[in-house]
């Protein structure tokens, strides 16, 4: 029978794997699964991991000198791990708890382009959402029309969340730049999870993104209504990220939280291909669109059934 310990239903609280648990799935093990970068073949095969699960067929294996150079956290990991071809899938998706790899060998990128810490992201979004508000206020739009325009950007934001992290963040891939693009947008994070520093969107990036937005949604309906539906958008995106990081290392209390947590935590360790809806506004569309794993079965005081 499948179980699921009250430990293991916050895993990532404490920073640790039980000892029993496979690592994709959460599930009750006979053995106790030892995590190094030799283990992901045979303990995370699939896209539901089950433990001592065979090979796929027709699999190119690698072998095992040129897997563990591959895979060696104590170098840059960024244009190593495409090598991995059909065993790339398996190996992000085998959380390394302990691990904080780099991505890097420049140590310009890997501390101010790879690593933000969560607080950066308020510092340069509020102002920015602040700024479109008062320029739509500005506009000849009334300030009704503003906010029904910031909700809608807010919206938006739920299905670009939702829809990058399912169909882009998530795209299966077996070729070198395939597996290195991947890598670099979503896979570092899966490989390590509680790496605080990698949680959040790079501003470096996310800003121009933002004003490339701001540009093309103003050309297309004016610059008011540009100007609201981007403010309400990034809301929504800063909403995302500070949510993201708060899951993965907060202690929620409110119920709301606590359980996007735990739909969070099953996404990771149970089954990435549902739960891709971080911020509230877009778990609402898991429910939508089908892709909403609902948590394990629990008897009362946390115990799994």
């Amino acid at each position: 029978m499948i179980t699921r310990s009250a430990s293991a239903q916050h895993t990532w609280l404490h920073g640790r794997v039980p000892r029993g648990l496979c690592v994709g799935a959460l599930i009750r093990c006979t053995q106790p699964l030892t995590l190094t970068p030799r283990s992901f073949s045979s303990a995370a095969a699939g896209r539901q991991t089950m433990c001592q699960a065979e090979p796929a067929v027709g699999a190119v294996t690698l072998d095992e000198a040129t897997r563990r150079e591959i895979t060696d956290p104590s170098k840059a990991m960024t244009f190593r791990v495409g090598k991995l071809g059909r065993e790339y899938d398996e190996f992000v998706h085998h959380a390394q708890v302990r691990w904080k790899p780099a991505m890097f060998d420049t140590p310009f990128i890997e501390k101010y382009v790879s690593r933000n810490p969560p607080w950066l992201i308020p510092i340069v979004w509020i102002p920015l959402i602040i700024h479109w508000s008062m320029e739509s206020l500005q506009s000849s739009m009334g300030v009704g029309a503003v906010l029904l325009t910031f909700a809608a950007g807010i919206v938006l934001w739920a299905f670009m969340e939702y829809l990058l992290h399912r169909y882009v963040f998530h795209f299966v891939t077996t070729t070198y730049w395939g597996n290195t693009f991947h890598f670099l947008l979503h896979g570092i994070h899966h490989l390590s999870p509680m790496d605080a520093d990698r949680l959040v969107f790079p501003p470096v990036l996310s800003v121009p993104f933002g004003f490339a937005c701001r540009a093309l949604v103003s050309a297309a309906l004016g610059n008011g209504a540009g100007a609201a539906l981007t403010a309400g958008a990034a809301f929504g995106y800063l909403n995302y990220d500070v949510t993201h990081w708060y899951l993965h290392h907060g202690k929620p209390t409110s119920w709301l939280y606590r359980t996007l947590k735990e739909y969070h935590v099953d996404h990771h360790f149970r089954n990435h291909d549902v739960n891709f809806g971080i911020s509230p506004f877009a778990k609402v569309l898991d429910f939508a669109f089908g892709t909403h794993l609902p948590p394990l079965a629990k008897k009362e005081g946390g115990k799994a059934q």
